[in-house]
């Protein structure tokens, strides 16, 4: 009987001292919000010509989360701001150039993502030169979680 008492007590202390989760299931970034993804090149890309180069094809996450993409076509900079209007989580930012891209001299490629403003991601690569070519060439692959 001591025993059993012993049992009952144990197990209402343990039920009693036990708490209802009361974190919040909201999403900790409320929807909208604003995604910048923005790559910067060190010198200018090279571009071959129209419908001929698709080493600069950059593919990055839509605000339904879908895949989409663009071309780096000139110059030294590309960004493109977009509205996050799903709520579900996690959205998966992503910037990418998976082919790698062909610039004018050694250098460097710089990949941000930013949200509402605030830099949330970051990734700088090294040209590298393929003599064979006479190319130098970088890659870009990032991607951010967002709860």
């Amino acid at each position: 009987m001591k025993k059993a008492l012993n049992i009952l007590f144990i197990l209402i202390v343990g039920f009693t001292s036990c708490k209802k989760d009361t974190t919040s299931s909201t999403n900790s970034t409320p929807t909208p919000f604003t995604l910048k993804y923005e790559i910067k090149s060190s010198v200018p890309i090279v571009v071959a010509g129209a419908g001929t180069n698709n080493f600069n094809i950059i593919y990055y996450k839509n605000g339904t989360n879908q895949n989409e993409s663009s071309i780096f076509t000139s110059g030294t900079n590309w960004t493109k701001t977009i509205t996050v209007t799903t709520n579900n989580r996690p959205f998966i930012a992503s910037l990418q150039l998976p082919n790698n891209i062909q610039l004018s001299a050694p250098g460097t490629l710089t990949g941000n993502i930013y949200l509402n403003g605030s830099l949330i991601a970051n990734s700088i690569n090294q040209s590298i030169n393929t003599p064979s070519l006479n190319l130098y060439q970088a890659i870009l692959v990032m991607s951010y979680p967002i709860q």
